[in-house]
Order: C-alpha cells, then structure tokens, then sequence
C-alpha cells in the first residue's frame, strides 16, 4: 500500500503544481493528475482493507472480475493522456507494472497465499509480485511527472 500511497503523492503535487499555477495550466491536465492520484489512492485502500475481499464476496464474484475493474480504470485514464504514457520511460515502467500484477493475480488464483523461503524469512509470493507491480506503477507516474514538470528521466533523451 506504500508504493500505491508513494504514487498518489506524485500525482497530487503535480495536481498541485497546476492548481498553484507553477506549471502552465491544462484544465485536462489538472483533472487527469487529480483522478491518477484518486486511483492510486483506490488502490491503496483496497490493499489496507482488503476492499476486493470483500466486495468479491458481498457481490458473489471472483476476485479477479474487480481487479480487471481497477485495469480498465487504469487502462482509460492513462488511454486519455497517451501521449505522455506512451512515452519511452512511463510505457517501460507501466508494462513491468502490469507483468508483476498479472503475476501476483495468477498466483493469487492458482496457489492462493503460498510463501517461499527466501533469506531465512517465508515470503508470500503473490504480497511480494503485488508489491513489485506498485513500485512499477510508481514510477511510470513518477516518469510522467518529470516530463510534465519539463524535466527529461534519465531513459527518456530526446
């Protein structure tokens, strides 16, 4: 929940930047930095209170029906700025990020809350892959953020 949590913090000050007026203004761009940060923020809380546990079974669905939710919600709002995440960094870092979660759903489904034994610690693979996929989100917003700001990311010269 950190990483989702690291995320939204990037996109709000970049939400914040526009509604100071530090960085020139783009109505669209106030609002799709404000929802990016919402979402992450979704994601968050569904992590700390296990919100897709729960809505899975109140609504008698399977987990992975709401997590496709959270990816087309996902997949819309970076759809509505692609010519940002499509850039060389952010689609870098957004395709490593739905790899690990595709990862963390499979294992999820297929082994539930299995450990291995890493470091002389048990480590719950699908909680480790889950968290993995955050820190990758992260930092396709944190990319996006650089390039809105006007600075170039380090994998991304032009």
């Amino acid at each position: 929940a950190l990483f989702f949590i690291a995320g939204a913090a990037i996109c709000y000050f970049v939400f914040a930047a526009y509604a100071l007026g530090l960085v020139q203004k783009n109505q669209s761009g106030v609002l799709w930095w404000w929802l990016s940060a919402a979402l992450l923020l979704l994601l968050a809380f569904d992590e700390i209170y296990m919100i897709h546990e729960n809505l899975s079974g109140a609504l008698e669905i399977r987990e992975q029906y709401i997590f496709l939710l959270y990816a087309a919600m996902l997949g819309a709002l970076l759809w509505t700025n692609r010519g940002r995440a499509l850039k060389r960094a952010p689609i870098f870092f957004f395709f490593l990020f739905a790899v690990f979660a595709g990862i963390s759903v499979v294992a999820d489904a297929l082994f539930h809350e299995g450990v291995i034994h890493a470091f002389g610690r048990e480590l719950d693979y699908e909680q480790l892959t889950e968290s993995v996929s955050a820190i990758f989100l992260s930092c396709g917003f944190a990319s996006m953020a650089l390039v809105e700001m006007g600075m170039r990311p380090l994998a991304n010269p032009e």
